[in-house]
């Protein structure tokens, strides 16, 4: 929970202290931080409530809950890849100036 405090802090100071000339689709630490707290936020109320589903519910809700979480760490997998990409483009042009 501590850690979604501070992700929310990181907004809060890149809306409140950002230049007009950021660009949010080329910054690696925005996509990073993104992807981490789109899976806190999600998957800790899953995990939270994974023996409540298990036992009320039967074991398709768990069964469907990991499916769900499974797709949560893909699409995080895929913005640290727009992270990594975004940082690779960054040095390139950078390098070519």
């Amino acid at each position: 929970m501590l850690f979604l405090y501070f992700v929310l802090y990181y907004y809060y100071k890149l809306l409140n202290n950002a230049e007009p000339t950021l660009k949010l689709w080329t910054d690696p630490t925005f996509w990073i931080v993104t992807g981490l707290f789109l899976y806190a936020t999600i998957t800790l109320p899953i995990f939270a409530l994974k023996d409540y589903l298990l036992f009320n519910f039967g074991i398709y809700a768990a069964y469907y809950s990991f499916a769900f979480t499974n797709v949560i760490v893909i699409v995080e997998y895929l913005l640290f890849i727009k992270a990594f990409r975004a940082a690779k483009d960054s040095v390139a042009i950078s390098s070519a100036e």
